[in-house]
């Protein structure tokens, strides 16, 4: 166990570290842009790597110093972890930091404040304040640990993350009055002003207007406001359609004054793709994701290209990738590479997959659906108690969404979700049935001959 005397040197070597690396990564220089994926959207603190380890090691070594200084009597206390307490924790740690699955031996070292060559106490450095955390009995290193590592994709999230091409998001950077109108416009959009029959409608077309004339007027500069507003007006116009060659100007200046461009590499693929320039969006998208390998979005839209020009195979190929590089919002690959394995026969792996859709959603109305495909999947490979045992789950996930209703004070509104899900169990129950005739019984919100719009991004609505 950690002694008295080492033990607050190790919290002070791991803060400064993790000051000075927090100090690095955040660094930008003068006049220029930060034109990746987390520099157009930053995470806040505790998404981000520095945010999620201090979230582990620095708060659970102060409340446990704490404890330990400030109760004696629970100095001693064990909490009898399981052998396996380092591998676990160090390996979540490990995967935070991007070293991969089951990368124990670097997450210890970086719990340690770095490896020994770096002037870190390396593994074993790791391993002591595992001890000494477990030790005190607080436990907030392991809960900690667990839920962080519970990274299920959200439905919600996802549909912003997704949204192409009308919905991509304007980052909120920029000069003063362009970041006001953007949050002015979202703030609408919440109280359905983009629909024309809400009471914000005129507000929010007035708004619309104000930021695009706002846009125009920024001239090319160096300085990094303007470049920070040049990069909304060139998302803005791409959402709106405006001139693809004016679009490709401002990412070209862009490009010059950079510090990154996956985000840049991403945006202009999706225009080159707009253009029908498909060879050099492909090639675009590709960069973004080897620039960027933990981000969703150029994965998901190679998927959508291939997948619509009926190249499975390497839709298929991009999908495992992302599933492999990303460690969270995984559900989109998951499903996507589920239905392509279903559309190619191979039902053992779309089983396989569309549990693992399951596995990573939090949303009910999505999880029925995945639990039906995993149903009609194993019927196909005539593994018929998985079959029932998936029908039944997706029955039950309908009654708990019934049950559910009851908690909708507005009559009309409750209604309206009640008479949804009534469809949804007829349609069930109705492919159900004509699945086990042996008949197709197709996924339910999207057929196998997917919209343009979007496999994913049309559960959004």
């Amino acid at each position: 166990m950690m002694t008295s005397t080492n033990s607050p040197k190790l919290i002070i070597a791991i803060l400064c570290g993790l000051l000075v690396f927090s100090l690095m990564t955040s660094e930008v220089l003068a006049g220029s842009l930060d034109a990746s994926f987390e520099g157009v959207y930053p995470l806040k603190f505790t998404e981000t790597i520095t945010g999620r380890i201090a979230g582990i090691t620095v708060g659970a070594a102060i409340v446990a110093v704490v404890l330990f200084y400030g109760i004696p009597s629970t100095g001693g206390a064990i909490l009898g972890a399981a052998k396996g307490l380092y591998t676990y924790v160090g390996s979540v740690v490990g995967q935070m930091a991007g070293v991969g699955s089951g990368a124990a031996a670097a997450g210890l070292a970086i719990l340690g404040g770095g490896t020994i060559a770096s002037g870190g106490f390396g593994m074993a450095g790791g391993m002591t304040v595992i001890t000494f955390v477990v030790e005190v009995g607080t436990g907030i290193a392991f809960e900690t640990a667990t839920v962080i590592a519970d990274n299920n994709s959200d439905k919600g999230v996802l549909c912003e993350e997704l949204a192409f091409p009308a919905k991509l998001a304007l980052p909120e950077i920029g000069r003063p009055q362009i970041v006001h109108y953007i949050e002015e416009l979202k703030d609408l959009e919440e109280k359905g002003g983009a629909s024309s029959e809400s009471q914000w409608y005129n507000q929010y077309k007035y708004t619309l207007s104000s930021l695009k004339r706002e846009l125009n007027s920024v001239q090319k500069s160096t300085d990094t406001q303007d470049l920070q507003s040049i990069l909304v007006r060139a998302v803005y116009n791409f959402n709106n359609s405006e001139s693809k060659t004016a679009i490709k100007k401002d990412i070209d200046f862009l490009r010059e004054n950079s510090t990154k461009t996956g985000f840049l590499d991403y945006l202009e693929g999706l225009v080159e793709i707009n253009r029908r320039n498909y060879n050099k969006g492909i090639e675009l998208l590709t960069t973004s994701s080897e620039k960027e390998p933990k981000q969703l979005k150029p994965y998901y839209w190679l998927t959508y290209y291939y997948r619509n020009k009926r190249d499975l195979d390497k839709a298929l190929l991009v999908t495992e990738k992302g599933i492999n590089s990303l460690s969270r919002q995984r559900f989109p690959l998951y499903w996507e590479s589920a239905k392509l394995y279903y559309r190619m026969g191979n039902y053992k792996k779309s089983a396989q997959l569309f549990e693992e859709s399951y596995n990573d959603i939090n949303d009910d109305s999505v999880k029925i659906e995945a639990a039906h495909m995993i149903a009609v999947s194993s019927l196909k490979i005539r593994d018929y108690s998985e079959a029932n045992k998936w029908h039944e789950i997706s029955l039950s996930l309908l009654s708990k969404q019934k049950e559910g209703v009851v908690t909708i004070r507005n009559q009309e509104e409750a209604k309206k979700v009640l008479a949804r899900i009534e469809s949804n169990k007829t349609a069930l129950m109705n492919l159900w049935n004509s699945a086990q005739k042996g008949e197709e019984g197709a996924i339910i919100e999207i057929d196998l001959n997917e919209k343009n719009d979007g496999s994913f991004s049309s559960r959004c609505h």
